[in-house]
């Protein structure tokens, strides 16, 4: 083999050497590339996760106070309303005002945008309670006044009680 052919053949062994030396040191960065890119994206996705869970969080904090303020919405129109029909019910001379809102149908009771109840439904409600139940209401007196309730007292005197009525 003459001696420009050796060189040759030892160059291109010098040169295989280099590039198999250049791609083990390719792959080896390529393989810790790889894996920092898996760690990178192993976090990423435990960050989203985290993000998601304290949105879950959130979201169930928020259902909760949205219930809360339900809860508290209903309870302040029910007082409103109750209010309103027990202080009808006093105008309007029932025994018990209490018995008024418990006996009435609270779906005729109108509502304004604002929230604030309607007098006027209130008191028609109430008149209709009225048609249908009369002995809630205590008798009118001769001046469209309530009646009173009776007693064993006659104008002019002091009542007595009844034991001493009796024995005269």
């Amino acid at each position: 083999v003459p001696e420009p052919a050796r060189e040759d053949l030892t160059s291109v062994k010098s040169e295989l050497e280099a590039t198999r030396k250049a791609l083990k040191s390719a792959n080896n960065e390529a393989e810790t590339r790889r894996k920092r890119l898996d760690e990178l994206e192993t976090a990423e996705s435990q960050r989203k996760q985290a993000e998601l869970s304290e949105m879950d969080r959130l979201k169930q904090a928020r259902e909760k106070l949205q219930g809360d303020l339900d809860r508290i919405t209903r309870s302040a129109r029910e007082s409103s309303i109750r209010h309103a029909v027990e202080m009808a019910a006093v105008a309007m001379s029932f025994h018990n005002p209490a018995d008024a809102y418990r006996l009435l149908d609270l779906s005729e009771i109108e509502i304004s945008e604002v929230g604030d109840v309607k007098p006027g439904s209130v008191k028609k409600a109430l008149e209709a309670l009225v048609k249908d139940r009369t002995y809630l209401v205590r008798p009118s007196g001769a001046n469209g006044a309530p009646g009173r309730p009776r007693t064993l007292e006659t104008p002019g005197k002091p009542t007595q009680p009844r034991a001493v009525v009796t024995r005269f």
